[in-house]
């Protein structure tokens, strides 16, 4: 045909050619070619229908115009540009569609064999219809797939350029893009058979990009760097591999399925999701999202994982990196989770840290908070494994549960630690700042605590303590205490600013001991419940006993000065010691009770007098201070032995009663307007120095001996309640009267000076020697 024809249609046969030079074709009906077309320019054919058995292009541009069905049985080839109108459709039925240049198919294609499409450029604008079988685009400048892809068993782009997408691609194999993909629109990627879809280059373009497969995904290449796509999502089945280094969406990043990394990588978007977690394969991961980070599942085998200071992060599940892991950006708990690094690395939370889910860290390296934990959303629990570091920067960590620390503690502020119980196994670091520890159950205190300068437990549950702690400023422990192990408890603050205070019971079968310039308090009970081994406090500051009782099974040991602010019991159960190094005032009484010593080693009452002072019969009382002053009684029913000359002194005519036998080579004054009793010897051991009492008051001597080696001045009304003798180095003096009991006593008066008697009484009988 050497011009143009126009006809109603047009057929041949099977055999030979058609030979179209006349550049157009058109019919009113259907045109069917039997045997191969050949052209000889470029050419339009026009109809409803077209039928070829194959097509010889010549090198001509060829048309094909069908409203309807268009069917190529044979081979496609020699054609420069191939170009389908929007109308109908139009089908392979040989395998290869080879042409010079572009292919333009603005009709749905269907495929009646594995075909490849090879050309310049390929456009597939009213999408593909597979029928199960393969399909190949090998367009070395561009392809473009538009519509609804459906029914292809594989597809493989190679062409090595580029490809725009848009619409949907559905295989039931496995999808290979060999040249570098753009979204023209949004565009679902699915294999139906687990087949691996395939980025072999970078992908870009400002669209949503979403892959189903059971099988693996995987991006060789960058994606989103250089045009951001809107959003990427992988479905629930399957693996994505990103291997490219950098995911970039102005939108959502949504992995159903488990991420593996091929090389360090960068995910940077609006949020981000990863459902079964990341198999890191030693690279390094960076999420860098704007809004949420979705952190569902385990992530493990990464090197360094990093967030950035921006948006949120969501954590549940366990997140393991051999190196760092860094969350710069807000931090919620969905789940519980664990933060774990093999490789002794840092883990570092940059900001807040909130959720009602337990967090675990563990790490041999440092893990730190730098914001406040809990503060917003109560955490159930924290836990630290026993190595490394916790560095605590952010003021505050709440947790509705335990808060345990594994490994050492150090605060880079001052500090609110808040929750149902409390454990510092390795102790803490206080770097000058202060502690408040505020727990409803049991705070444990179980190794050293240095560096703190102010130290604070809350009003409710219960402190336990072992080792030592120190700070630079106060102690002050409102909650009950009980001591675990041997403690130390030492300030190296002068004044109230080193107060260490016990404003609760304390209790514990160890040895506690207080250092402090301070005052070291006791505003409970200590003992009720379960003796202390022991209790020592320092030589300087003060001690304040406002708790009514101590008990210990061991010595008491008061260094510093002492002041009594409520009726008090000293108890050691087990021949203690109960020793005052120094002064011991307070306008309460005081009873001692030991089978050891009592020693007063400082005056007592001599600021703030004694209501009175009681010792008990067992053990003895060492009065090496000079002066004990009460308003009231002293009861001394355990053996008295003088280390210094000493006065006793009530100023409320209070009875003073030496129970036992009173022996040392000192001076001993007694006054008082009530009755002195000795009901044991005097002297009988190591002499006295001298004895004196006051004018006020009565002496009852009771215990048949007082020997002096000096003298013996009896200025009150004697009384004598068992056969006595008085020898004395000295004069003896009995300024007012002399009497016995109800029963006639004798008295005996050895003396190489002289002896007065300044007064008598016909009461009763008294017999002299």
């Amino acid at each position: 045909m050497g011009g143009a024809v126009s006809i109603a249609s047009l057929t041949t046969d099977a055999g030979g050619g058609t030979a179209i030079n006349g550049g157009s074709v058109t019919t009113s009906g259907a045109q069917s070619y039997g045997d191969t077309v050949s052209l000889g320019t470029a050419t339009t054919l026009t109809g409803t229908t077209g039928d070829f058995a194959a097509i010889a292009g010549g090198g001509s541009d060829l048309t094909l115009a069908f409203s309807g069905a268009t069917n190529i049985a044979g081979t496609v080839s020699g054609v420069a540009n191939l170009t389908t109108n929007a109308g109908g459709t139009t089908r392979f039925g040989d395998g290869t569609v080879t042409t010079s240049g572009a292919q333009t198919f603005n009709d749905q294609i269907l495929l009646g064999v594995a075909t490849v499409f090879s050309g310049t450029a390929g456009t597939f604008a009213a999408g593909l219809v597979g029928n199960g079988f393969d399909v190949t685009l090998s367009y070395s400048a561009s392809s473009s797939l538009t519509g609804a892809f459906t029914g292809i068993d594989d597809l493989v782009i190679d062409g090595g350029n580029t490809t725009a997408l848009s619409g949907s691609i559905a295989t039931v194999g496995g999808q290979t893009y060999s040249d570098a993909i753009t979204l023209a629109g949004a565009t679902t990627l699915s294999s139906s058979n687990a087949g691996a879809i395939a980025f072999q280059s970078t992908v870009n373009g400002p669209q949503a990009l979403t892959v189903n497969t059971g099988g693996t995904t995987s991006f060789a290449a960058a994606v989103g760097v250089g045009t951001s796509l809107a959003s990427l999502t992988t479905d629930a089945g399957g693996t994505t591999a990103i291997n490219g280094g950098f995911v970039t969406t102005s939108g959502s990043q949504s992995f159903g399925d488990q991420v593996s990394l091929g090389a360090n990588t960068t995910l940077i978007g609006t949020t981000g999701s990863f459902t079964p977690g990341v198999l890191g394969n030693g690279n390094d991961l960076t999420l860098n999202y704007s809004g949420v980070s979705a952190i569902d599942g385990g992530f493990t085998g990464i090197a360094n994982l990093t967030t950035d200071a921006v948006g949120t992060t969501q954590l549940a599940g366990m997140i393991t990196t051999s190196g760092s892991q860094t969350y710069s950006d807000a931090v919620v708990l969905t789940g519980d989770a664990t933060l774990a690094s093999s490789g002794n690395a840092a883990l570092t939370l940059g900001s807040s840290v909130n959720g009602g889910f337990a967090l675990t860290a563990n790490t041999t390296g440092t893990t730190t908070f730098s914001g406040a934990v809990g503060a917003g959303i109560a955490l159930t629990s924290l836990t630290t494994n026993t190595g490394g570091t916790t560095a605590i920067n952010g003021g505050a960590i709440t947790t509705s549960g335990a808060q345990s620390f594994g490994d050492q503690v150090s605060l880079g502020a001052n500090t609110t630690l808040t929750g149902g119980s409390g454990s510092f196994a390795m102790g803490l670091i206080g770097n000058g700042f202060d502690l408040t520890l505020d727990f409803g159950g049991t705070t444990t205190l179980d190794s050293g605590f240095t560096g703190v300068r102010n130290l604070a437990t809350g009003n409710g549950g219960a402190t336990t303590l072992s080792g030592t702690i120190s700070t630079s400023g106060t102690q002050t422990y409102n909650d009950i205490v009980s001591l675990l192990g041997a403690t130390t408890l030492a300030s190296s603050g002068v004044g109230a600013t080193g107060n260490i205070a016990f404003v609760a019971t304390l209790d514990g079968a160890q040895a506690l001991t207080a250092n402090t310039a301070g005052t070291t308090s006791f505003g409970g009970a200590v003992g009720a419940g379960t003796a202390l081994a022991s209790l020592t406090t320092n030589a300087g500051g003060s001690t304040a006993i406002n708790g009514g009782a101590i008990n210990t099974t061991g010595a008491q040991s008061y260094n510093d000065a002492v002041t009594l602010g409520a009726t008090t019991v000293l108890t050691s159960t087990a021949t203690g010691n109960i020793a005052f190094a120094t002064t011991l005032d307070g306008a309460r009484s005081l009873t001692v009770n030991t089978a050891g010593i009592t020693s007063f080693g400082g005056p007592v009452g001599g600021t703030d007098a004694l209501v009175s002072l009681t010792t008990d019969g067992a053990g003895s009382t060492a009065i090496n201070g000079g002066a004990i002053n009460t308003t009231g009684a002293q009861s001394y029913n355990d053996a008295v032995t003088l280390g210094a000359g000493t006065t006793l002194t009530s100023t409320g005519s209070g009875a003073i009663t030496l129970g036992s036998t009173v022996n040392g080579a000192q001076a001993l004054a007694v006054n008082t307007a009530g009755i002195t009793t000795f009901l044991g010897t005097v002297g009988a051991g190591t002499a006295l120095a001298s004895l004196t009492t006051d004018a006020a008051g009565t002496t009852d001597l009771n215990g048949g001996t007082v020997i002096t080696s000096g003298a013996q001045t009896y200025n009150d009304a004697v009384v004598l309640s068992a056969d006595t003798t008085l020898s004395a180095g000295g004069n003896i003096g009995f300024a007012t009267t002399v009497d016995s009991d109800t029963t006639a006593r004798a008295l005996t008066v050895n003396t190489s000076a002289a002896t007065t008697f300044g007064g008598w009484s016909a009461a009763a009988r008294l017999w002299l020697r």
